[in-house]
This record gives C-alpha cells, structure tokens and sequence, in this order.
C-alpha cells in the first residue's frame, strides 16, 4: 500500500475498533483481543483470499491477536478490504476497510535505492563452553544462562549441542556436531615380519590311525577332539582309542573322556538314568546311601549324572520304586551332594530336598519346601545360629482343652531354640493364637512351650470358642536341636 492508503487504513482501524471493542464478544473474541494485548495495531499480513488466509492458520508468520488483510487482485470481490482477527481456534471478522477502494491508485514507478546502511555489530563467536552428561546436569551446572551460550551434552562424542534460547527461556538441542566421514587413506607401507611363535602342540600318536589315548594325558587339537567325541566304543587296542568299534572298561572311558573334554554320552549329563530301586520294601538311610556311593565309585571328581530313584518319606527312610529325578554330583573326592529335582507323581512325597556328603560321611536329608504333612518332622536347609532349623505341623485336638491350662505333647525330641511357631484354630474362621478381644481377660488366648508340651492359658470366652470348632487347633514349629 502507499503512504496515503496507510494513513486511511489507520484513520479508518481506529474508528472500527472504537465500535468493534464495546460491542458483544464471543468468546473466541475476547481470547484474541486478550491476546492481541500490547502487540501493536496494524496490518501484520495481506491475503489474496479468504481461502489462503484460512490455509495458512498454523502458520508462523501472524501471531494470536493480530490482525490481517484481504486484498483479492478485483476490487470487485466482496473479500475486498475484510479484516480478521487470529483467534485461538479460528479466524475472528472484525470489519471491512472501505478506504481501501476509494483511494487505490494505477502502481507507481520504482523508487530510487536507499544510501548504504552503516556496518552491523560483529556476531558472537561460535564457542563450546563446556561438557555435561545429561541435560539435567548441564542445568544444575548453570541456572542463569546468557542468550547463545553453547554446551556439549553427552557422555562420548559425539556431543548433542544445546543453545541458551533466551526469548522463550529453554535449552534447544541442535544436533551432533560430526561431520561427514572422510574418504579412506592410503594404504600404510608393508610391516615388518613379526617374532618366531611358540611351539604348536604335540601331535596325534603315528600308526596305521589316528587315536586317542586312554593310558595317559594327551594334547590333541579342537578338531581331533571334536572327531573322537563319538567314537568311544567297543575291542581294546593298546592303549588307544580307535575309530572302529572296541570294548573298554569305565576307568578307560573317563581317561579318554578328560583327554577330548567331552563327558558321558555326550549330552552334558550322560548316559540314560540309573535306577536307584529298593532291595526290600523299605530301605534305610544306611543302605540307600551305600547304593549312592557305588554309582560315586565310576564317576570322576567334578561330573553329575541324573539318576532315577526315590524320595524320602520322612527323614532316614525310603521306600518304594523309583519315582523322582535327582542329580547326583562327585565334587571332589569324598564330597558329594544328591538333590531331587522333580515331584513324586505318585504323592508319597511333593518336596524338594537335597543330601549332602562331607568328608565321606553322608548328612541327614534336608528339605527346600517340605510337604509339611501332619505330625512329620522335617530338616530343612534353613539355618539358625549356624544350626540346622526343623520344622513340624501337628494338631492338638479340641478333647486337649478341657480346662482353661491345657497342655498338649509336641512330640519333639532335644529340643533346643524356638525359632518360629504358628497356632491357629481351623474352622470357618481362621483364628491365629494368641488373640484378645475386647480388652477382656475372659477373650484372652496364649501359649508357650517347653521341652515337651504346648501350653495353653485361656479365658472363659475363649476356652469356649475353641471347643466350638472340631478340627482342634494346628500348631506349626520351627526349632533346633541339642543334638546338632
């Protein structure tokens, strides 16, 4: 526009916002006349149509508030001189410029070039001014930044570069600072030829075949290895291990095995399951572990094999065909251990547990998750005070509490420390002793215990309420022994 259209365009906006601002608002109104606060008045963008100005709402280039122009090529159009207002949603008419048409004029010649501008202020220079790990630290490093101050962020190059953005108080992130990778180099001159290495190992024994030894220890490469693994097999030939069938004893297998790092069959646990079954329809703790040691016998110190046998129905007895997987481990010489992998599918047992040998002696049968079946005293591989900790479940029944000091036999023999101990009522309601209701001595339930019985003190109340329930009261104890 020139300088008179102007000057009648702010003549006119003054007069239109005098009327436009005291008339009824619509919401969208007043949310861009609040916004349009301070920003000054005047023609922020020029459209050729009311279509262009509604595509360009998000843009950048008219801020909520301002205001814009139509000006179609015709002054024809209706949109001719139509000025709208950039609201939070949409586009607000506010009036139409009819100055415009009045005093438009033919475009007049070029005007003469401006004299040369004086020199800019020099710029900043581009400088890194530190290195942080997370962006986190770089703004606990420094809360009060200067517009344009530049930081690396990163813990290894290359680096995120972040800039001060002072107009809306924020670190910006700006990328790597890596350029482009360079063409490869020339290839570097030949090296010298480097020392002598070591000896290789020994090679495989001459003959007609290659074999491994099963009399003495022997060095044979990956790949020898790796052959022989599967050729142990049947007719003994001096000392060799051939690739044709052959017959060799068990100390001769495992001298071959140690040579070719391989193990039973193979497989990384051996052969088929040996079947640990009962001579008698019980077995002793004695017998069943005279049965382990003579499988300890032919296995070598550090190797495990999976056998098939039978879990115990309570501590030193065993009883039944073999029913459970264990692993049976020599670990070094007269130290063992046997632990029962898999439940009984039968039920006569659904724990897991484990023996242990130490210094050739077997130790009593520890359980991980006794099946805490009533009256039976389990060892666990709980530890208290250095002690192994037992644990037994029994049921006192309701004929036990005919007075208000009943007693009860725990049937526990040595017993040393109280570790825990759980007593509950089972009825429709699990009560758990002690309890008190009320604040009231005729409600209060305890116990304690000694080296034989249960005791009982009870209320009137609550002696009555246990002999309500007919399933008794269960009591679960955890405890050492003297005896250990």
């Amino acid at each position: 526009m020139t300088l008179e259209q102007r000057i009648a365009v702010l003549e006119e906006i003054f007069a239109k916002l005098q009327d436009y601002y005291t008339s009824a608002y619509s919401g969208e109104e007043i949310d861009a006349r609040l916004a349009s606060a301070g920003v000054p008045i005047g023609i922020t963008k020029e459209y050729k149509s009311v279509t262009e100005m509604n595509q360009d709402f998000t843009g950048a280039d008219v801020q909520r508030g301002q205001f814009v122009l139509i000006l179609p090529d015709s002054t024809a159009s209706a949109d001719y001189g139509k000025v709208y207002l950039k609201g939070t949603a949409n586009w607000v008419y506010a009036f139409t410029l009819t100055t415009l048409t009045s005093i438009k004029g033919p475009i007049g010649p070029p005007g003469k070039k401006g004299d040369k501008g004086d020199p800019g202020e020099a710029g900043s220079s581009f400088v890194i001014l530190g290195y942080f790990d997370t962006l986190d630290a770089l703004k606990a490093a420094v809360p009060n930044p200067k517009a344009g101050d530049v930081y690396g962020v990163g813990t290894a190059p290359p680096y995120n570069i972040y800039i001060w953005d002072s107009v809306h108080g924020k670190w910006v992130p700006n990328g790597n600072l890596q350029g482009p990778q360079g063409k490869q180099g020339i290839q570097g001159p030949e090296g010298k030829q480097g020392p002598e290495g070591k000896q290789g190992p020994e090679g495989p024994v001459g003959g007609s075949s290659n074999f491994v030894r099963y009399d003495a220890p022997q060095n044979l490469t990956d790949e020898q290895k790796a052959q022989a693994r599967t050729n142990i097999g049947a007719d003994t030939v001096q000392g060799a291990v051939l690739y044709t069938p052959q017959t060799l004893s068990d100390a001769q297998k495992a001298q071959a095995r140690k040579n070719i790092n391989s193990v039973p069959g193979g497989f990384g646990w051996g052969e088929a399951m040996k079947d640990v079954l009962a001579s008698d329809a019980k077995d002793t703790y004695e017998t069943y572990c005279g049965k382990l040691d003579m499988l300890l016998a032919d296995m070598p110190d550090g190797t495990s094999q999976l056998i098939y046998t039978r879990g115990p129905v309570s501590t030193g007895q065993y009883s039944g065909a073999g029913n459970i997987v264990a692993v049976l481990s020599k670990i070094l010489g007269t130290s063992a251990s046997l632990i029962g992998l898999s439940p009984d599918p039968r039920g006569t047992t659904n724990g897991l547990w484990r023996m242990l040998k130490d210094n050739g002696n077997w130790q009593p049968v520890e359980w991980i998750n006794p099946p805490m079946t009533l009256g039976t005293e389990y060892r666990t591989t709980e530890r208290y005070l250095g002690k192994p900790v037992y644990t037994k479940t029994f049921n006192i029944p309701v004929s036990a509490f005919e007075n208000q000091l009943p007693s009860y036999s725990h049937g526990i023999d040595h017993l040393d420390r109280l570790v825990d101990a759980r007593v509950y009522c089972r009825a429709d309601w699990i009560r758990i002793l002690p309890w008190s209701y009320f604040d009231s001595t005729a409600w209060s339930a305890q116990y304690m215990l000694n080296s034989s019985v249960i005791k009982f003190e009870l209320g009137s109340n609550a002696l009555a309420r246990i002999k309500e329930y007919t399933n008794g009261v269960d009591a679960t104890l955890k405890y050492t022994k003297t005896t250990d």
